[in-house]
């Protein structure tokens, strides 16, 4: 009959659909892939030729990691509902892990003062 022709059709072209869609994404996934194992490579040799990384590189990249943490951690604090179910409330500990990382990371490498307590210094 024509709907069962057209029910079938339709199932083949959604069933092509899908598979290109799979096809570009495992694409997409493998050219990632190539790009982070061939980038850290190319992002080295240029640092070996001029100079190392600079510490305010490094320190602008932890307060980076740190933003998004924060960021990712509260955007998901507000779209789980409460009190959030098992899965979310791993994955709020995940963020919150990820993001006490991020706060560790940058407070290493911020300087920390040489100076005891300014009072103590002007004293006669």
């Amino acid at each position: 009959s024509h709907a069962r022709l057209r029910f079938e059709s339709r199932n083949a072209r959604l069933r092509r659909e899908q598979q290109v869609r799979l096809a570009e994404r495992l694409a997409r996934a493998q050219r990632a892939e190539s790009i982070r194992d061939v980038a850290p490579q190319s992002a080295v040799t240029p640092a070996r030729t001029d100079k190392p990384a600079t510490p305010d590189d490094a320190l602008k990249k932890a307060r980076i990691a740190l933003a998004m943490s924060r960021a990712q951690l509260n955007k998901s604090l507000k779209a789980f509902g409460h009190p959030p179910v098992a899965e979310q409330a791993a994955r709020l500990l995940e963020l919150q892990r990820e993001y006490e990382t991020a706060e560790q990371a940058l407070e290493t490498l911020l300087p920390t003062p040489t100076l005891t307590d300014p009072e103590e210094t002007f004293r006669p």
